[in-house]
């Protein structure tokens, strides 16, 4: 059974199909898309071969995590917890919906998945990466106590790179 996690305000659970349209006005937002990559948009298409692939990586101990509104049960976005781009390196990221920017979402959940990776998996470090102007993220990255590394190229994209001992 997979793993589901709580913060004060999310719960974190495995993707399903019926994540789809949601999924699709996330990948769809050019706004949350700009940080992504070349800030290219995602068809129908794209958005639910995306869903596919989340599903198929959520393994029992990695991979994504949908987040909805305790409160609502909206959905917020997604965290993740998976390899890097073709490194054997564990990495944490997220995508939220844009209308809970700016709430103290993306730091919650990700201290959730940060908090998971060390006490339950026992990881003893963790990466992420990030455009160099997507300034909140970097600032998230920075608040759970990651350090900036270097500049690299993941996901065909420069990107500035991050990581935490755990």
């Amino acid at each position: 059974m997979r793993i589901i996690l709580e913060t004060e305000r999310l719960i974190l659970r495995m993707p399903h199909h019926s994540d789809a349209e949601q999924l699709f006005q996330l990948n769809s937002n050019p706004n949350v898309m700009r940080f992504i990559g070349d800030g290219s948009i995602m068809t129908r298409k794209e958005s639910d071969a995306y869903l596919e692939n989340a599903i198929a990586i959520s393994q029992v101990d990695r991979g994504y995590w949908f987040a909805e509104s305790k409160d609502t049960g909206e959905f917020v976005g997604w965290y993740v917890l998976k390899k890097l781009d073709e490194t054997t390196m564990d990495e944490i990221g997220y995508r939220l919906m844009e209308d809970y920017w700016g709430k103290g979402l993306a730091t919650e959940g990700i201290i959730q998945i940060v908090e998971y990776a060390k006490t339950k998996l026992v990881l003893k470090e963790l990466v992420a990466v990030v455009l160099a102007d997507n300034t909140a993220s970097k600032n998230v990255l920075r608040k759970i106590g990651m350090q900036y590394i270097e500049d690299a190229e993941y996901y065909n994209s420069v990107v500035e790179f991050y990581q935490i001992n755990l």
